[in-house]
């Protein structure tokens, strides 16, 4: 087919299967950013999607799993949805009101929370409806904070939305998932690195309960070099911290770093 008519049929396709659709909740990352950097906690108002996803793949694989009634994401095999960035709000206009009904899971340490996560929170709610961001517990004599102070400072950088939750956990992922009902494990991409070992860890995930799928997002430009403990090298040795987490955990973050 030529390259015009496909592109069209393309178009015809998304605008058929936008109709049920229900529009998702979106802002920029450089918006929540600058939100946060001014003190207040951030409002992730609907908004109305003109983003489609950006890879034709993708395109194919979402469009074919819209399925009734039923969100098809356990059709495909583990890691097969791999989401590039901006892309959450075109995926929500394809599966949107079918994934929707979904109850994902975005396990991590958060030691500290950082605008990375905070990105992967945002798009992973768009996609969804329902998100829960799990806190390890175990993390051991490495953590910088305990948990009831990575609970608080999570609670305090993100949004009071609908369908977001905060909670803590200890033991397998796909245990917790089991016990509380969760479909989809959400975990963010920076790079190459990240993929060899999500990849490795989705795969044992799936070995260890198939009915549970993973969703990898890959992370905004701006965030893919972030990382915990490079912030907290930044923080060590005084530096500014402005553009890669929210206020509040930066002060914390230095004052503790000067207990040590």
């Amino acid at each position: 087919m030529a390259a015009g008519g496909s592109a069209a049929a393309n178009a015809a396709g998304q605008a058929q299967i936008q109709g049920p659709a229900r529009c998702c909740h979106s802002v920029s990352a450089k918006a929540s950013r600058a939100t946060l950097q001014a003190g207040s906690k951030p409002q992730w108002r609907p908004a109305v999607a003109a983003a489609t996803v950006q890879r034709q793949a993708s395109q194919r694989l979402l469009s074919e799993a819209v399925m009734g009634d039923q969100c098809a994401l356990p059709r495909f095999g583990i890691s097969q949805f791999l989401l590039p960035a901006g892309s959450s709000q075109g995926v929500a206009r394809l599966v949107g009101y079918s994934c929707h009904r979904m109850h994902a899971l975005y396990p991590g340490s958060f030691d500290p929370v950082t605008f990375g996560h905070l990105e992967i929170v945002r798009r992973g709610l768009a996609v969804f409806g329902e998100l829960t961001v799990a806190v390890a517990s175990n993390l051991g004599k490495t953590a910088v904070f305990d948990l009831e102070e990575r609970l608080a400072l999570l609670r305090e950088s993100l949004p009071d939305a609908a369908g977001l939750h905060v909670v803590a956990f200890d033991g397998l992922v796909v245990d917790y998932c089991r016990e509380h009902g969760h479909g989809v494990i959400v975990r963010g991409l920076r790079n190459a690195s990240d993929l060899d070992y999500e990849y490795q860890m989705a795969n044992t995930n799936a070995q260890l309960a198939d009915e549970i799928e993973t969703v990898f997002l890959m992370a905004g430009s701006e965030h893919a070099h972030l990382s915990s403990s490079l912030i907290k090298e930044i923080a060590r040795f005084g530096g500014d911290l402005a553009a890669f987490v929210p206020p509040t955990v930066a002060t914390k973050l230095v004052a503790r770093l000067r207990q040590l």
